[in-house]
């Protein structure tokens, strides 16, 4: 996987800061008590308290080493990018701040009700980097990727931007110095993330993040990624054509295949599977064993109402069906690889505690002797 990083030493957002935020003359500005010049965060505290974005813990301190809480991010976070908040008491300030955050998606809505939690390095980067519009795609969608936690997949590509050293763990608390720093850089550098190759032609008018779709793609199996592309088909996320279809049809479209176009569009990752269903179904030359299958089975069968209105729904919806038990079975391996390994471990670790027992055992009896 590659990731781009280019620094520059003036960016826009640092222009706009100086034109819409406070530049007056402050306490802050001429520096903190506990920050001094040879701090690692020193440039970054007092870029951010010139620029109006903190103004410390105090008269003279900024407390970095303090652990930074989901309010003090959520307001440095909104007076760096200009956002309205309201209140005089810190609290409703930052209750404001940590609602507008949320609502530009920069913070999870779980924020409003946790605003003085210790923000953990997983959950700092995922809102810098939503904040930052910098687009974080799932490390398994690149080649030689592994599956990570959302926290760890965060910090990978914090780690790739060069915004934090690589023996970073995401589930460590993170200290306010560490959350300037990362604020600072931000504001002041731009980064471009490589996105991860798609398995067919994808075609995205919108520029919406792929993501989510990249993941529903890996999903289907190679045969049929493989048919889809040797038969010359498209898959589009296209907002305006679903929207244009659910007016036509009264009813709320995410996913349709066109077999006039060759073109299955989305406008959720969720409709990708079904409609490689109705591909398939078209593939094989809409077979009468389908309708069979419907007639035999879709009224007593556990799918959703909308998969029994026809044989090509009930098939389409089959089709999610068989990719989730295969994505099922793979979970159930994984877990059952897990629980050997722990079952390994079980066993070396009665092993080291059977060994230190017989070496501690001596040392209570001459302990013993001693009384």
């Amino acid at each position: 996987m590659k990731t781009i990083v280019r620094s520059t030493a003036l960016t826009l957002v640092a222009f706009v800061l100086a034109l819409i935020l406070p530049n007056t003359a402050s306490a802050a500005c001429e520096g903190f008590a506990d920050v001094p010049g040879d701090a690692a965060c020193y440039e970054s505290v007092m870029y951010l308290a010139e620029h109006g974005i903190t103004k410390g813990t105090g008269a003279s301190t900024f407390s970095p080493a303090q652990p930074v809480t989901v309010r003090q991010w959520a307001v440095m976070l909104c007076r760096a990018y200009g956002l309205e908040t309201s209140g005089e008491a810190w609290a409703e300030l930052g209750r404001s701040a940590t609602e507008q955050a949320c609502q530009k998606g920069w913070l999870n809505m779980t924020a409003l009700s946790t605003t003085d939690t210790r923000m953990c390095r997983g959950a700092l980067y995922e809102s810098a980097l939503a904040a930052a519009g910098v687009p974080v795609y799932d490390s398994a969608l690149y080649e030689g990727g592994t599956n990570l936690s959302a926290y760890d997949n965060y910090l990978r590509v914090g780690c790739e931007l060069q915004l934090c050293p690589a023996d970073a763990t995401a589930s460590e608390i993170v200290t306010r110095g560490e959350a300037a720093q990362l604020l600072h850089a931000i504001l002041t550098q731009s980064f471009t993330v490589e996105a991860p190759p798609a398995p067919v032609t994808l075609e995205n008018p919108t520029g919406v993040h792929t993501n989510d779709f990249l993941l529903e793609l890996r999903r289907v199996p190679e045969s049929l990624l493989a048919a889809f592309n040797e038969a010359g088909w498209t898959y589009r996320i296209d907002f305006d054509f679903m929207a244009d279809l659910s007016d036509r049809l009264d009813m709320s479209c995410i996913g349709a295949t066109s077999y006039g176009t060759k073109t299955i569009y989305v406008s959720d990752a969720k409709a990708t599977i079904h409609e490689f269903g109705h591909f398939l179904d078209g593939v094989l030359g809409f077979p009468v064993e389908h309708e069979q299958l419907y007639l035999a089975e879709a009224q007593n069968s556990g799918l959703r109402d909308y998969a029994k209105t026809n044989s090509r729904e009930y098939f389409a919806d089959c089709f999610v069906y068989e990719a989730l038990q295969a994505q099922k079975e793979a979970l159930y391996a994984d877990y059952g690889k897990l629980k050997k390994q722990v079952r390994e471990y079980d066993v070396i670790k009665q092993n080291i505690d059977s060994i230190l027992r017989q070496d501690r055992e001596p040392e209570r009896g001459k302990e013993t002797e001693r009384g």
